[in-house]
């Protein structure tokens, strides 16, 4: 059976084994709990930042969509405000038909030069099918167009009938020949440049008179997102990865110190033990050594005639025996002066009275 200390000892051991079990798992799960925080911070970032660029990309769009009208809205003022614009008749820009009520649509200079008039429908018209398959196309519509081709879609309809009750623009992401497009209309008010041409039309001005629709395609834009994307992504996975070698090498660091406190701790309770050893054995060997001076230091029963000395177990042992087996002592053998004068009288003696 065990000791009460090797038990007592035993008991330490165990308590600290459970203790470091303890805090390693304590660390493991603090390591964890450390990872998916990490992990979630980056990852609600990348959420962000996408949004973010998406939200961005759409605002990019909208304001040169809002860029195209007012550049189609001024250029139109400005035509209406000169009653027109006067240029050179060939195959591509002809009379328009729909001006032909008007006195002088058609001139002829000194020079036998054949002008025609437009308007500023027709004029943002031509300038449109001038630079085809462009990123960015407008188009004039109205619920009363003049022209036939200046009717409105179903998308651009819905839009002209809000505005007529009250809406100032509509702005819409939608797919026009499965390709994504940003639709943005704002109204077109009639002023008096408008009336020379859309008098009979029963306008008067300040009322709506259509709008002006600009189609911006967002392919450019879709693709610029996709390269900020990609290196927003890209960054946040490389400051990811450092966060998590960052964590993985502190974990590894607290638990190599934990094991060399684990090791000081055992090295510590070792020495204590075996120096606790040491004394125990050192107080048993002086325990020991004071029951030999115990025995030695009471009364021993000698015989009178030989001088053996009775043990605690009744025997009788020389002298010599008793005390050497009881203590340290040593003899060793001569004769005193008497027993020389007694045993061997033919021999000269030189005995000093110890008294003398």
């Amino acid at each position: 059976m065990l000791s009460q200390k090797e038990s007592a000892s035993s008991m330490i051991d165990i308590c600290q084994r459970i203790d470091t079990e303890s805090r390693m798992q304590s660390l493991s799960r603090y390591t964890w709990f450390l990872l998916i925080a990490w992990t979630t911070v980056m990852a609600v970032l990348l959420i962000a930042d996408i949004s973010f660029i998406h939200k961005t990309t759409k605002e990019m769009c909208r304001a040169e969509a809002e860029a195209h009208f007012r550049r189609d809205k001024a250029l139109r003022s400005w035509i209406s405000s000169r009653g027109g614009i006067y240029v050179s008749v060939d195959a591509v820009t002809q009379p328009n038909q729909y001006l032909a009520h008007i006195p002088d649509r058609d001139v002829t200079t000194p020079s036998g030069r054949q002008l025609t008039l437009m308007n500023p429908a027709y004029m943002i018209r031509t300038l449109n099918e001038f630079a085809p398959g462009t990123d960015i196309t407008g188009h004039i519509t109205s619920l009363k167009p003049i022209r036939p081709g200046n009717s409105p879609d179903e998308w651009e309809r819905s839009a002209l009938e809000s505005f007529e009750n009250g809406a100032t623009e509509r702005a819409e992401f939608v797919s026009l020949n499965e390709k994504p497009y940003l639709r943005f209309m704002r109204p077109l008010l009639v002023d008096k440049g408008c009336l020379s041409c859309h008098g009979n039309s029963g306008y008067k001005v300040g009322d709506i008179r259509g709008g002006i629709t600009v189609n911006v395609a967002m392919a450019p834009f879709l693709e610029r997102e996709k390269q900020y994307m990609w290196m927003t992504g890209g960054s946040l996975f490389i400051i990811w990865l450092l966060g998590l070698a960052g964590i993985a090498c502190g974990s590894r660091g607290l638990r190599k110190q934990m094991r060399h406190r684990d090791q000081a701790e055992q090295a510590v309770r070792d020495y204590r033990d075996n120096l606790e050893s040491q004394v125990a054995e050192r107080t048993r060997a002086l325990t020991d050594s004071l029951e030999k001076v115990k025995i030695l230091s009471g009364m021993l029963p000698i015989c009178a005639s030989c001088k053996k000395i009775r043990d605690d177990q009744g025997y009788w042992n020389q002298l010599e025996a008793f005390i050497g087996k009881h203590s340290d002592a040593t003899f060793s053998h001569g004769i005193c002066p008497d027993c020389a004068q007694k045993f061997y009288p033919e021999y000269p003696h030189h005995h000093k009275n110890a008294a003398g």
